[in-house]
């Protein structure tokens, strides 16, 4: 074997032209080493699947240019490791993974396979492995449904994948947001809503407060309670809240026109401090806009 050519085969810079070339070399090390190259191409990795040797074949299934066709073939090899490798490629289309399922020794790993269906990874869920069932839960295709099915499983680690997942359903977080140990993850889902965040917003922990000052679900009323929050990372967090942000800009504009409404000519007739007639201005339109806002005075906002 050419030292030279084998460095070559190895180097992910090397261009995919000198690869297709490099894969016709009697050396196996140096085929290998062009199998395990990300730069080999699609169509020069589905050339050296054609060889069947084991390790060529790893190797190949192993490599994210490998084409989801390619992969498909892999799996009439036999071997265990060829098998493994397949079943973790992201590549791999969902109807090889959903045959490779029925295989317990690759399971685990279809699981988590971002490309694996939400109907392969119900049928998984069935199994009630512990481990299988946190990586099912931890998949961003797993259905809401499937995650709901999932909170009856007992441990911890799959109640807190679950709380995690953006596909779990409101009505699911809100009953995990119940758990000290989940509730956490739910007040950072972008999926809780808004009455489950009002509640964790009433936690003793100011890191779960913390959490949901920084939600973009969580409502005004909420945001307005939490940046007077004893705890400065609290009142920090919710002051980046998109909801608060728009909050203080209406409110802003809101004083802006009331204080164009005031002026030094009505100074004399009303005997007045611009100020004072500001004042009043704003208990008049708090008093107006009180039921449709629920919020009880715009100094609530200032402060």
């Amino acid at each position: 074997m050419e030292l030279k050519k084998f460095y070559t085969a190895k180097n992910p810079n090397t261009p995919s032209k000198t690869l297709a070339e490099l894969a016709k070399d009697e050396s196996l090390d140096i085929r290998k080493a062009v199998a395990g190259n990300p730069n080999t191409s699609p169509e020069t990795l589905a050339k050296l699947a054609k060889e069947k040797d084991k390790d060529v074949c790893i190797l190949i299934a192993e490599n994210p240019n490998t084409s989801p066709e390619t992969l498909t073939e892999l799996t009439k090899s036999e071997g265990w490791g060829v098998h493994m490798a397949v079943a973790n490629n992201p590549n791999t289309p969902p109807e090889t993974l959903a045959e490779l399922a029925k295989d317990k020794d690759v399971c685990m790993l279809i699981a988590g396979n971002p490309n694996t269906s939400p109907e392969t990874l119900a049928k998984l869920a069935k199994e009630k492995d512990k481990d299988v069932c946190i990586l099912i839960a931890e998949n961003p295709n797993t259905s809401p449904e499937t995650l709901t099915e999932l909170t009856k499983s007992e441990g911890w680690g799959v109640h807190m994948a679950v709380a995690n997942n953006p596909n779990t359903p409101p009505e699911t977080l809100a009953e995990l947001a119940k758990d000290e140990d989940t509730c956490m993850a739910v007040a950072n889902n972008l999926n809780t809503p808004p009455e489950t965040l009002a509640e964790l917003a009433k936690d003793e922990i100011w890191v779960i407060r913390m959490a949901v000052a920084g939600n973009p679900n969580t409502p005004p009323e909420v945001l307005i309670k939490l940046a007077k929050d004893e705890e400065l990372y609290v009142r920090t967090k919710t002051t980046e809240n998109p909801n608060y942000i728009t909050l203080i800009a209406s409110l802003s504009n809101l004083l802006d026109e009331d204080e164009s409404d005031v002026n030094e000519d009505t100074v004399p007739h009303t005997h007045k401090e611009p100020k004072e007639l500001l004042a009043e201005k704003q208990s008049a339109n708090r008093a107006e806009n009180e039921s449709k806002h629920n919020i009880s005075s715009v100094d609530d906002y200032i402060r």
